[in-house]
């Protein structure tokens, strides 16, 4: 994999970044004379508009009316990605994004979350919109998540078809798929697989999510101790998806053929 997978493909899509990181609103005209103003390079208003409609595919920027801005769900995965990214540059040394093959440690369940919805998924590119696939040990607990991440979650369930499956079928594990189901996935519990890590699929790339055995055994603990949902103790989950600090470790390769593999076994689940 490329290191264009991670970051803006071009320089006029990293310019337009830069200009709507310093002002925002502005509209499509307002950019293009911006950049002409400091760019000696000669570029195209047809090439700026075409740029920004793929930023906004890409959910990097979001258009109202005729203005664009920045994806407040991407700034926060953004800052999330670079703090872990920090965290694991220091502790294993460069990541070398140009690699087929990375790896990325993220402290919290929460900063997993939002780097798999909110950069994951609209910086890896899916130009065929094929399926995108979840195999989980329980659906995530998708809370902790503002009220601009959860509208950009819907969104982006409804950009393809997702799917996902787990073998367990708590309570719990049905309100939160039921959670997702309503928001555009596609969920069934109680599947015969098993897999020694969360995995998720996205256009030709395979993400491993290797949880901690702590971690694991305290979910495991509350799903299954969790006999009605109106009994969840929210604080206590929220306490473990936003608080308490892991070692979170997640692969991300680009290999077709194992995306493929995934892609027909789940969705033969169905």
């Amino acid at each position: 994999m490329s290191a264009r997978g991670f970051l803006p493909v071009s320089s006029t899509k990293s310019a337009l970044i830069d200009f709507l990181s310093r002002e925002h609103p502005l509209s499509a005209k307002e950019i293009f004379h911006r950049i002409q103003k400091v760019h000696s390079s000669p570029i195209t208003y047809q090439a700026v508009h075409k740029s920004l409609g793929e930023l906004v595919d890409e959910k990097v920027l979001v258009k109202e009316g005729p203005s664009y801005s920045l994806d407040p769900l991407w700034i926060h995965g953004l800052k999330s990605f670079a703090l872990d990214l920090s965290e694991t540059y220091s502790r294993k040394g460069k990541v070398d994004l140009s690699k087929d093959h990375i790896t990325l440690r993220f402290s919290t369940l929460l900063s997993m979350l939002r780097f798999i919805v909110g950069l994951y998924e609209s910086r890896f590119p899916n130009p065929d919109k094929k399926d995108s696939i979840c195999v989980w040990q329980h659906p995530w607990p998708v809370i902790g998540f503002s009220e601009v991440e959860f509208a950009h979650l819907r969104k982006l369930l409804h950009s393809s078809t997702h799917y996902a499956v787990t073998p367990n079928d708590t309570p719990l594990d049905r309100m939160f798929a039921t959670m997702l189901q309503e928001m555009g996935k596609h969920c069934r519990n109680g599947v015969n697989i098993e897999e020694e890590c969360d995995i998720k699929i996205h256009g030709d790339y395979v993400a491993q999510i290797f949880f901690p055995e702590e971690l694991k055994r305290e979910l495991d603990d509350i799903y299954r101790n969790t006999d009605k949902t109106e009994s969840l103790q929210y604080a206590k989950l929220l306490r473990h998806v936003m608080d308490h600090t892991y070692d979170i470790v997640v692969v991300v390769q680009r290999n077709p053929a194992l995306a493929n593999h995934y892609r027909r076994m789940v969705k033969g689940l169905f």
